[in-house]
Order: C-alpha cells, then structure tokens, then sequence
C-alpha cells in the first residue's frame, strides 16, 4: 500500500512518518495541495491523507480534486480544529468512497 501524507507542517508530516514504520507501506509526502497533485500525476497511491488547514488550496480542496480526478484513491482528512465548519466541509469531500 502507498500513501501519501499532504501537510503544511514538516514536524508533522515527519511524526506521521514515525508513526507509520514498520508497516511495510510505502510512504509519500506533500507539503501543499498544489504538491500533493503533482506527485499523484507522476506515480498512483492508494490512500491520501490530508491536513484540512492549509495555505493555498486547502485539504477539502485536494480532496475534492482527488476525487475527480483519481477516484480509486481512498481520501482522509486529518486536523487539528475542532471548528464544525471544517469538519463539514472535509466530510463533503470524503463521501465518496466507493
């Protein structure tokens, strides 16, 4: 299984990377929306992971694209706001999942 982690925050991405050892999972990283697409168009994962506070595009956004675009992939959201908005907001973007 590969995955790809998009965040704005490198300690984080980093601590999912520990988190993640020893799973046999390959691990893919994307600081920004914009990144995160550019390595999906240039090698296939399975699961994304994105932070749903970021600058520029934010999480609800990639994941939105992800699945027009690629909607094979299974798509998470991860964030550190309790904000309801934004969990409404990610939650549109996941529904999806088939």
């Amino acid at each position: 299984m590969k995955i790809l982690l998009v965040d704005d925050e490198v300690m984080i991405l980093n601590g999912l990377k520990r988190a993640l050892f020893g799973t046999g999972w390959k691990i893919v990283t994307a600081t920004s929306g914009e990144e995160a697409l550019a390595k999906l168009a240039q090698e296939p994962v399975d699961l994304i992971i994105s932070d749903m506070m970021m600058p520029g595009m934010d999480g609800s956004q990639v994941l939105k694209a992800v699945s027009e675009q690629y909607p094979g992939i299974i798509r998470a959201s991860l964030s550190g706001y309790s904000e309801p908005k934004v969990a409404i907001k990610g939650a549109s973007s996941l529904t999806n999942l088939s």
